[in-house]
């Protein structure tokens, strides 16, 4: 009978043990995912809508008509679609890390229930929806801004053609120096004594 006490023990502290380091790696998820949040927000704001913005400031200085603007408005409503997805992807985290963590607190070998791996799968379903939309959303950005810049370059340099440079001689030094070129003195004509 003790042998049994024993061995029922031993499991019970391997199965405690094995719950614990689940819960670390919780703990762990979570503070990642505070930590992403804050670069991701930096990240992105920074990159996508200000490059844009310069981009389109650069346009406007080269040219009076700019052509498809729907391709540029559509890629900046993109990208603060991937801001906000991304942001409330990261808060998503959070959130349901927090709530697996509480269950976990309540009752360690709630971890075998179906219902905890019912809201588990739940919470990370909703974070990959996000996370998806997220990615769609940088993609389609990208891509229409790319389009709306690539478009207007294009007619920009139909519109402006380049002239082609003409040849001409030019005379060369009478005396050359390495790197640098020294000028002829000016040729002087002397006056005629009578």
């Amino acid at each position: 009978m003790s042998k049994k006490r024993n061995l029922i023990k031993e499991i019970d502290e391997a199965k405690f043990e094995i719950i614990m380091q689940y819960k670390a790696s919780i703990e762990s998820g979570k503070i990642k995912s505070q930590d992403d949040f804050e670069k991701s927000i930096y990240l992105l704001a920074s990159g996508g809508l200000v490059i844009s913005l310069l981009a389109l400031d650069k346009i406007l200085d080269k040219i009076e008509i700019i052509e498809f603007k729907f391709f540029f408005i559509f890629g900046l409503f993109c990208f603060v679609i991937t801001l906000l997805s991304n942001l409330i992807s990261h808060n998503k985290s959070i959130k349901e890390s927090e709530k697996l963590i509480n269950k976990i607190n309540e009752n360690p070998e709630c971890i075998f229930e179906d219902e905890f791996t019912k809201t588990l799968n739940n919470g990370n379903a909703k974070i990959e929806f996000l996370n998806k939309t997220s990615i769609a959303a940088t993609v389609l950005g990208a891509s229409s801004v790319l389009i709306f810049l690539t478009i207007n370059f294009i007619n920009m340099s139909d519109k402006n053609p380049h002239p082609k440079p003409t040849q001409t001689k030019k005379e060369s030094p009478t005396i050359i120096e390495k790197g640098r070129t020294i000028v002829s003195p000016p040729k002087v004509v002397k006056p005629k004594n009578d």
